[in-house]
């Protein structure tokens, strides 16, 4: 295989962990065919796979492929089996390249985009100080972090102290909760998977 197509490779499987946290091979494999269309064989893939595992990129564990930031494989596993009737969302080229190339704000939706907003005015206009802890809270949460830890973490983080902007922050991270794409939901937001949004 070529340089180019492995790189190609390497990036989409990387976007797909970012998503779906973790993946075992017969699936990855049929994803990374679907989207690039290559009939390579099952050896050439865990060659590449290996090479990414090597480079840091992502880990392995038996026969399944994991994102970095994942704490617990097999719980996000059992919650993948236990949602059996949605499938994989799908992760588009575009998507694993800015996860290749750490444009995550990038792929945020209304509601991520509005709490960071939130966090940028109480963060004194530090709109990176701001991204770096939306994405550790985001990884927090799928992690499996309950919203009440994450909202006490948070306003103890940012030092709010009125009853008002401990309820703002209680909210902001319920209404964040609802929209964050979550391993166990194999890329979907809790709010695609129960209400279609």
């Amino acid at each position: 295989m070529e340089k180019n197509n492995e790189s190609r490779v390497l990036t989409y499987v990387g976007g797909i962990l970012h998503f779906y946290g973790v993946i075992c091979f017969t699936d990855l494999q049929e994803l990374v065919r679907e989207r690039i269309g290559d009939n390579m064989g099952a050896v050439a893939l865990r060659d590449i796979l290996q090479t990414g595992v090597s480079q840091g990129r992502f880990s392995a564990v038996g026969d399944c492929y994991y994102d970095l930031e994942v704490a617990d494989v097999e719980w996000v596993l059992a919650g993948q089996a236990k949602r059996d009737e949605i499938g994989y969302r799908p992760v588009s080229e575009e998507e694993a390249q800015y996860v290749a190339e750490g444009k995550l704000p990038l792929l945020w939706n209304e509601n991520e985009k509005e709490f960071f907003r939130w966090l940028v005015t109480l963060c004194g206009g530090d709109a990176e100080r701001a991204a770096l802890l939306l994405l550790d809270y985001e990884a927090q949460i799928r992690n499996n972090l309950e919203p009440l830890q994450l909202a006490q973490e948070v306003v103890a983080e940012l030092g709010l102290s009125e009853s008002d902007e401990v309820r703002q922050a209680a909210a902001k991270v319920v209404a964040l909760y609802k929209h964050v794409p979550l391993w166990t939901l194999k890329g979907w937001t809790p709010a695609d998977v129960l209400y279609g949004d």
